[in-house]
């Protein structure tokens, strides 16, 4: 792993740059080195003052070569700088009739003589992210890997001149650049910045795709085996030292086994946070007891309740989010990576990806189309976990390697039959079999099995990190001192704000609960996108009185973009990427909220045209239980009302009630009876809300009147609203 750092069209863009490379010198230090539009200089400083420069800081794993690299003729000029892991850089260089020293140098040749930089970029295997800048014609080209394993953030407005990038957001920070117009880079994304006209444009790389193989059980087990083998052994580098995250789940076993089968020497670590008053951690003793069996070297890394916070600060610093999980993970990995570093380790390997490889979380349990699921979950994997990995090793200059992530591995399971991932669960007890063992990533299990991984520890069910470690618990009770909620309590050690975000406001209840849950972990919540649908039959829109999204929007102090759409099936989604683009352009967003939960024509449509535009999607109630969203909304004091109804069961009599526990309690019975849908996301009913804890004032409905089709399908019309003091 290295660093890179780029201004362009600023002032002192010199200064910025060894400023930026200062912040992140972490991330390399075997050499420096810098590039103007004239010059390149390693190891020393940029003479004079210019206006556009890039930086990189080297962490040489192949060979030392130092960076930035160029190539000047009299028909070309290019300089180059890349953080970049790639496999296959030998083998491209036999099919390609070059000869360079290392895998940086094969990516630079082969970009600066491409005709077409996309298809470049499809023969790479492995991480990466790079600059190209043509210093003829004015243009610089970013890219990162399509998972998004190498980190890379921009910053951009139109409005005035100036582009920067950098590998680490806090280095963009430091330099002064304005916070709001600072993104990370889409994976999926290669930029494109004209110097000369101060304009950026995106090209959208191809994600992967679900499908169907051809091969039989058998061969499916076969080659899935094979190819796991692969993405372990061409990870391990030569003449390095290498450590295992240890958890004692079948993910890390699994690469400990394999790593000894190939006779790689190598350490565990496992961290974990011990406090008289709690339970012991439930990863430790299986860790022990996998290594004992493997005969593995581990290390254990404890710290007690009272040095927990010095360790938030630290994490918080380098990960800059506070959202709970992604703390509470990046614990256990920072106190591992700092005892790794100790020790002499370069690299570490991760089970990260495993999970919405082989379907191992409950939404995957819950969910229907199980591979859609698995290819959603690596669409979002870059801003879930991967920065957070990054930064946190790279604090320590170890290289994190993830074997599961390999791009042949994510393709190929994306076609394996969902039966071979995931058990049924109610097959599983009609047969006798024990409940003890796990059924979820249950190819991964059976490949362990057979290579030598016992059952017990091949079918063991195991908590996440932030439980198995008690890292989780250690917030909570700290939290609890002061008597806060865990985000409340993380804000005072980084409050900068998480993602910014758009909320698709329906006026409905779920959407409302959406923007509530983000804002509640600490996310910003920056404007209201509501569609008026000129369909009422809709397949994405809430039909009635979403007018009163204006209502909302003023109460809850959020600007509210407005569109309207003919409501026709799939083009009705270009004017939902219409409002978006507003959103980006207007207040700067990142991401976008949805209320999404069963829906996946709902969700995955609106993931690809975020996807697309280059911004992250968060649907914070996917497959949250019915029943459980009912009561997530009482009790996060969410006052709404049932404005339409279409089902069996329901009569108007229901229209413009305050929904209390009596009315879900009744709504529970409908489905005991009748296999009713309670959070009506089936279309039995649609609701509108009244009031939530992020509304400064609440709606009243003044005027209203009924529109009936029959006895259970009928309207609420609203006539007249006003917001009144709480």
């Amino acid at each position: 792993m290295c660093g890179i750092i780029g201004f362009f069209n600023m002032q002192d863009a010199k200064i910025k740059v060894e400023e930026g490379l200062e912040i992140i010198k972490h991330r390399g230090r075997d050499a420096y080195g810098y590039a103007d539009a004239f010059d390149v200089f390693l190891n020393e400083a940029i003479e004079g003052e210019t206006t556009n420069a890039i930086g990189h800081a080297l962490h040489a794993m192949n060979n030392v070569v130092p960076q930035p690299l160029a190539k000047k003729t009299s028909e070309v000029d290019f300089v180059f700088a890349t953080n970049c892991e790639i496999y296959n850089w030998e083998e491209l260089n036999a099919k390609h009739k070059i000869s360079t020293n290392n895998d940086a140098e094969t990516l630079f040749k082969l970009l600066y003589t491409s005709h077409d930089l996309m298809e470049t970029i499809e023969e790479l295997d492995g991480v990466y992210a790079f600059v190209l800048w043509n210093r003829k014609t004015g243009k610089i080209f970013l890219s990162r890997d399509i998972i998004g394993e190498r980190p890379l953030w921009i910053y951009f407005d139109k409005d005035k001149e100036g582009f920067a990038f950098a590998s680490e957001k806090k280095a963009l920070i430091g330099a002064g650049l304005e916070k709001n117009k600072i993104f990370e880079l889409n994976p999926r994304h290669l930029l494109v910045y004209d110097i000369v006209e101060n304009h950026l444009s995106r090209n959208y790389k191809e994600f992967f795709k679900t499908g169907k193989t051809d091969d039989d059980e058998k061969q499916v087990f076969k080659k899935t085996e094979q190819l796991l083998m692969e993405a372990i052994k061409k990870r391990i580098p030569k003449n390095r030292k290498i450590g295992l995250l240890f958890s004692g789940g079948v993910d890390s076993a699994f690469i400990a086994l394999m790593l000894k089968k190939m006779n790689v020497l190598f350490t565990c670590y496992f961290a974990f946070m011990k406090e008289e008053g709690l339970s012991n951690s439930k990863d430790k003793p299986w860790a022990e007891k996998i290594a004992k069996e493997l005969d593995l070297d581990l290390r254990f890394v404890e710290i007690n309740l009272e040095q927990v916070p010095e360790y938030l600060k630290k994490v918080m610093h380098l990960i800059e989010d506070n959202n709970v999980t992604k703390v509470s993970v990046g614990l256990t990995m920072y106190l591992a990576a700092e005892q790794a570093k100790r020790d002499g380790i370069q690299i570490l390997f991760s089970g990260i990806g495993s999970e919405d490889l082989f379907a191992g979380y409950r939404r995957h349990k819950q969910g229907v189309q199980i591979n859609e699921e698995c290819l959603a979950g690596f669409r979002k994997m870059y801003e879930r976990d991967l920065y957070r990995d990054d930064v946190i090793m790279m604090s320590q200059t170890i290289e994190l390697r993830a074997p599961y992530l390999d791009l042949d591995l994510i393709k190929y399971s994306l076609t394996v039959p969902e039966e071979m991932k995931l058990e049924d669960e109610t097959k599983k007890k009609n047969k006798g079999e024990s409940s003890d063992l796990a059924h979820d990533k249950l190819l991964l299990r059976k490949i362990a099995l057979k290579c030598g991984l016992l059952e017990e520890f091949s079918f063991r069910k195991k908590v996440a990190a932030q439980y198995g470690s008690n890292f989780d618990k250690a917030i909570q009770k700290l939290a609890n001192r002061e008597k806060k909620s865990r985000p409340e309590y993380l804000k005072q050690f980084h409050d900068e704000g998480n993602v910014r975000l758009g909320v698709l406001l329906s006026t409905g209840k779920d959407s409302v609960l959406a923007a509530q849950l983000m804002l509640d972990q600490n996310y910003s919540v920056e404007c209201f996108i509501t569609i008026k649908s000129k369909n009422a039959d809709s397949y994405m829109y809430h039909g009635p009185n979403v007018d009163l999204a204006k209502l909302q929007a003023q109460s809850a102090m959020r600007p509210l973009i407005l569109q309207e759409t003919l409501g026709e099936k799939e083009d009705e989604l270009k004017d939902l990427r219409k409002a978006i683009i507003v959103a980006i352009e207007k207040y700067d967003i990142e991401g976008i909220v949805t209320g999404a939960l069963f829906s996946h024509y709902q969700r995955d449509r609106i993931e690809k045209i975020c996807d697309e535009l280059g911004i992250k999607c968060f649907s914070p109630m996917w497959h949250m239980p019915q029943d459980k969203e009912l009561e997530v909304l009482l009790a996060r004091g969410i006052k709404f009302c049932i404005v339409k109804i279409a089902a069996e069961g329901l009569t108007k009599e229901w229209l413009g009630k305050i929904i209390t526990q009596t009315e879900i309690n009744k709504l529970l019975e409908l489905n005991a009876k009748i296999g009713f849908n309670v959070a009506g996301e089936g279309g039995e009913y649609e609701s509108l809300v009244l009031d939530a804890p992020f509304f400064k004032e609440r709606i009243v409905l003044k005027k209203t009147r009924i529109e009936v089709e029959d006895k259970n399908t009928a309207t609420l019309i609203v006539e007249d609203a006003e917001l009144v003091e709480k």
